[in-house]
């Protein structure tokens, strides 16, 4: 665990799995909250969403703290 930091637009697919190396353990991606609690969760199928403030607005997310936490 540590902190990135990435360009905006860079997807969270990206994020997950080439800068992040992946779900551990084999298990499926189930979801990312961004922006806190107030941010919610991406679902799999947003996963290809870049992360920047209009993106994650059209999928009910926001940027917040500037912290991802990713759920496996």
């Amino acid at each position: 665990m540590g902190l990135v930091e990435v360009p905006m637009g860079t997807t969270l697919r990206e994020i997950v799995f080439d800068i992040g190396g992946g779900i551990p353990g084999g298990h499926k991606f189930k979801a990312a909250q961004t922006g806190g609690p107030s941010g919610g969760c991406i679902p799999f199928e947003h996963l290809d969403t870049p992360i920047d403030y209009e993106s994650l607005a059209q999928i009910g997310s926001m940027m917040g703290s500037g912290r991802t936490n990713c759920y496996g």
